[in-house]
Order: structure tokens, then C-alpha cells, then sequence
């Protein structure tokens, strides 16, 4: 390969939330911790983007930004064509920090205070969060799971869609906590349900460009071309691991909707945001591809150690993320002496399934997005303590 993602970086002592703040929310765990929770990689940025930073920084000055040229938009909507199969250009784009920003805010401008949001769990929690936030109530439409592998019950999604008090849907392509990349027909199936019955579609793809080699994540926005009620987010943060340049994009079918998001939102762009994601979207793919084939080879290992060491513990493959969701029901132990066992004695951060809103019992999220060397340590670890 071209780049090491073999490399171990030491993160700790810059303020990383996956590394610095773990002793705040786990104190018991012990000092040789290892983090494989917050959703961001253990791989360097790609050079690439460093480089562009730097001769960015060279300026001297770091002012308010705004987009004025169209280098930005030219590459950005390569990139959704090449590799998502949806031409963005007719779209109005609006640069955002980040994605749970551009969710909360368009939440609030297509519906109204008291509305329900549709969620499909389990899911990632801030989405939750964020319809709180936006004063409206959730309505779950749990996922299928059968021998871990996920589906939509849309008999149900349909009963809560003709709910005239569900405005909108959160629709997570490819799926956290689950990893499934859905296809387009059950895209379309979902997709005609809500807007038969007027449900805004509000489709977050941040994980979109990780799937496995030889699968593709196909934007919903690009199978129904500027239909006025899909409104599509993506980032650079999950693909280039830039999560912390808190940079998002956020397609508007319609340019009322822009002048809408505009007139009620002043949102500055981070100076050096749109350098970074404009070269990643530049110069970033042959890394990218070899990010997918490094985490694919993380995926097979991790399987093929829980079959040999820990068979109590079923983990299938996800077709997106870096995220495993493995099922440790097989111990039949409390959750809480699961997550205390893995956290205090082995010490390996995780995300406990029970805080991905609902139906996540018995289940654990880990983040392999890091060295083999690390992930092969912490399984070790893991092993340790339940055997």
C-alpha cells in the first residue's frame, strides 16, 4: 500500500475527546485504556490534505470564509456522481458545521414544534438528541433483525407515516449503528411510503464513501432527482477522518428552502474547513480505497478471532462504517456486567448498545478504525476477561 495505516499514533495530550475525556466518563476504567468508541479513525488525515492546510496556514491570517469561487462545488459534485451515482449540481448546497448541526436546523424548518420525527433503531443517539432539541417527539419504527442482519419493517414505517402528526423521517444511509447498506429498492419502498403521506425525507450519509470493497452507497437523493422533500447531508469527517473540522454539506432541493436556511441561520464556514474537504474530494481517493481495503481486512480479522476465541459473541460483517455491532447476548449476562467487564477489566472503550435510542440490548459497538496491532490487543484483552 501507499499509506501506513499500520502506523500507532500517540492521540493522547491533544484534547481528543476518544482519548482525553475517557477517565471523565469512565474513571474506573484503567490507565492503559483502549479507545475504540467516538466515531473517528486512528489513521493520519491523508497527506494530501495536510499538505493544503499548510499552505493554507502560510497566509498567516484565519478570517471569516465564505465560498466565493467554484472549485469547491466542481469537486465536491465529481465526487457524489463518481461515486454515488447522483449528479448534486441542480441542488442548492449550503456549508454547515457539521452534520447534527444541518439536521437539527432543517428539522426545524420543515416542521413544526410538536411534530413527530420517525427513527429506525437502533441509531446513532444524537439524533434523538437533536429532534428533542427541536422541541418535536420521536416515533420508532424498529429495524428487523434476523441471524444479525437488518431489514426494514415497513408494514410498521407505513401504520406511523399515515400519522398526520409525523412530518419528517431521519434516514441514516448506510445505517449506525448496523452498518447495512440499503439497496435501492428498500430505498424506494421507504421512500414511496413517506412521501405518499407528505413525510419529509432528511438522509444522513456521513459514512456513505466506507463500504466494503466492491459495494456502493447509491444516494436516495440521486433516485429521485430533486424531489422538493428529500433533503440529503453529507461530510467529509467520516471518510477522511476530519470529524474535528466540524464541516458539513447539506443538499436543499429547492432554492426557497436555501433562502429559507439562509435567512434563518448565520453560519460561518471554518476557515480551514473547505481547504481540507477541497482537496480531499480532490486528491483523496486512491487513499480512501486503500482506507476500505485496510478496514476490510480489520472486519475479517475481527470475525474470525471472535469465532476462534469467544464463539459466545456473533458478529456479522457490516456492508458500511467502521462500526461492528456484535451481539454479546450468548453469555447471558447483564448488560451492565457485559459493558463492566469489557470497560473495567479489559479495558477497552466502548459504545454500550443501550444508548442507541432502543433495541440495542445486548449488543456492543466498537470502532476498528485503527491499527491492526491495536484491534488484535484489545480482542486479546476481551477474550481475557469472559474465559
Amino acid at each position: 500500500m501507499k499509506y501506513n495505516f499500520d502506523e500507532v499514533i500517540n492521540r493522547y495530550n491533544t484534547n481528543c475527546t476518544k482519548y482525553d475525556c475517557v477517565k471523565l466518563l469512565e474513571p474506573e476504567a484503567p490507565d492503559d485504556y483502549i479507545p475504540m468508541w467516538v466515531a473517528d479513525m486512528d489513521f493520519a488525515c491523508p497527506p494530501e490534505i495536510l499538505d493544503a492546510v499548510h499552505k493554507r496556514l502560510d497566509k498567516r491570517i484565519l478570517g471569516y470564509t465564505n465560498l466565493v469561487d467554484e472549485s469547491y462545488r466542481r469537486v465536491l459534485d465529481a465526487w457524489m456522481l463518481k461515486k454515488h451515482d447522483w449528479d448534486s449540481s441542480r441542488q442548492g448546497l449550503v456549508l454547515t458545521y457539521g452534520t447534527l448541526h444541518a439536521i437539527l436546523h432543517v428539522i426545524e424548518m420543515v416542521t413544526e414544534p410538536g411534530d413527530k420525527v420517525l427513527l429506525q433503531t437502533p441509531i446513532y443517539p444524537p439524533f434523538l438528541q437533536q429532534i428533542k432539541n427541536a422541541g418535536r417527539t420521536e416515533t420508532l419504527n424498529p429495524l428487523i433483525c434476523q441471524d444479525g442482519y437488518y431489514t426494514m419493517d415497513y408494514e410498521d414505517l407505513e401504520k406511523k407515516a399515515k400519522d398526520p402528526h409525523v412530518k419528517a423521517i431521519l434516514f441514516c444511509s448506510p445505517h449506525n449503528p448496523t452498518g447495512r447498506v440499503w439497496t435501492e429498492d428498500e430505498m424506494r419502498r421507504m421512500a414511496e411510503i413517506c412521501l405518499k403521506n407528505d413525510v419529509w425525507i432528511i438522509v444522513d450519509e456521513v459514512h456513505h464513501d466506507l463500504t466494503r470493497v466492491g459495494k456502493k452507497a447509491v444516494s436516495l437523493a440521486g433516485l429521485y432527482e430533486n424531489h422538493p422533500r428529500i433533503v440529503t447531508c453529507t461530510a467529509p469527517g467520516k471518510t477522511f477522518n476530519l470529524a474535528g473540522n466540524v464541516s458539513a454539506n447539506l443538499f436543499l432541493p429547492t432554492t426557497e428552502l436555501v433562502e429559507q436556511y439562509y435567512e434563518k441561520y448565520q453560519d460561518a464556514i471554518p476557515c480551514l474547513a473547505n481547504v481540507a474537504t477541497e482537496a480531499a474530494y480532490t486528491y483523496g481517493e486512491e487513499w480512501v480505497e486503500e482506507l476500505r481495503q485496510y478496514l476490510d481486512g480489520n472486519f475479517r480479522f475481527m470475525k474470525q478471532y471472535l469465532e476462534e476465541h469467544l464463539p459466545e459473541v456473533k458478529m456479522q460483517i457490516p456492508e458500511g462504517t467502521y462500526l461492528a455491532w456484535a451481539d454479546f447476548r450468548g453469555f447471558g449476562l447483564p448488560d451492565d456486567e457485559v459493558k463492566r467487564k469489557i470497560v473495567q477489566e479489559a479495558g477497552v472503550i466502548i459504545e454500550d448498545g443501550r444508548t442507541f435510542v432502543s433495541d440495542g440490548e445486548g449488543y456492543i459497538r466498537f470502532n476498528i478504525a485503527c491499527p491492526r496491532s491495536v484491534l488484535e490487543r484489545a480482542l486479546e484483552r476481551i477474550a481475557a476477561v469472559f474465559h
